[in-house]
C-alpha cells in the first residue's frame, strides 16, 4: 500500500499494489467498479483514461444511464437527513427502493 494522502475525515487515499504488481485502484476503475474522484487526482491522466474506457464499454456502473457521483449521492443524503431534522421525528416518510419496489416506512 502507498499512502497518497490522509483527507480531513482522516480517510486515508492510497494505491493498493495486488501481489502480482497490478494496480487494484486501476483495476477497479478499469472495471467501472469505482469512480476517479478528480477533486484529489486532477493530472491523474490514467485513472482518467480507465474512466472513460469503462464508460465507453458501459462496464459496471456505467451501465446505468444516469449514475451518481458518490460525493453527490453523500450531499443528497446529508440534505434529507437535515430535512428529517426540520420535520421532526413524527412525520413519516416513504422512501422506495429501486432495487427493491417494496415500500419502506421511516419515521
Amino acid at each position: 500500500m502507498k499512502v497518497r494522502d490522509i483527507d480531513r475525515c482522516k480517510r486515508t487515499a492510497a494505491e493498493i499494489i495486488l501481489p502480482d504488481g497490478r494496480n487494484l485502484n486501476q483495476e477497479l476503475v478499469r472495471a467501472g467498479l469505482a469512480w476517479w474522484y478528480r477533486q484529489w487526482e486532477r493530472r491523474e491522466s490514467v485513472l482518467r483514461d480507465l474512466e472513460q474506457e469503462a464508460r465507453d464499454a458501459t462496464r459496471g456502473l456505467w451501465s446505468d444511464p444516469k449514475p451518481v457521483e458518490p460525493w453527490e449521492w453523500r450531499k443528497a443524503a446529508a440534505a434529507a437527513r437535515k430535512s428529517r431534522k426540520v420535520l421532526g421525528a413524527s412525520n413519516a416518510q416513504q422512501v422506495h427502493n429501486k432495487r427493491n419496489p417494496r415500500t419502506k416506512w421511516h419515521f
